[in-house]
């Protein structure tokens, strides 16, 4: 082979293989994901929502009090989804949060959590994506999907 054809194959070869990289990420793919996640008819307060998408990679979000949630960095094509909403803790006692009067005396605050009286227990099998029975098809750009659980 001469120098010349060398080089040609050469830079063929690095191009095709920049193209084959790039669709692997799901970089010409772009998708964002906005939606609510209810249970019975009632929106789920608290938890979050994973999307395992078309590129093998996991994407997450925190459910908002008001049942919503946001991933802005999904992949088109087929996704398979779950939902996690776990009992949360109470506020640990104030005794327990203490003073710390060593460095001036404020008292620490508990992070503010939701009511507990609204959180409610869903299905145990919408906690994984192998057994949630949840898959989306999502395309480049916006996706607005309600997540609706049953029992």
């Amino acid at each position: 082979m001469s120098g010349r054809t060398v080089r040609v194959f050469g830079r063929c070869f690095f191009v095709v293989s920049l193209m084959f990289g790039l669709s692997a990420c799901g970089a010409g793919n772009p998708a964002s994901i906005t939606g609510k996640v209810t249970y019975a008819g009632k929106p789920v307060l608290m938890g979050s929502v994973v999307f395992v998408c078309s590129d093998r990679q996991q994407r997450s979000a925190m459910i908002e009090a008001d049942g919503t949630f946001r991933i802005l960095d999904a992949v088109s094509g087929e996704a398979k989804a779950a939902v996690e909403s776990p009992k949360p803790e109470p506020p640990p006692p104030a005794s327990s949060r203490g003073i710390d009067r060593d460095r001036g005396g404020a008292p620490r605050r508990a992070p503010p959590v939701n009511e507990l009286s609204k959180w409610f227990a869903i299905p145990e099998k919408y906690a994984r994506v192998d057994t949630s029975g949840l898959v989306y098809k999502l395309s480049r750009g916006s996706n607005d999907i309600t997540i609706e659980l049953k029992e």
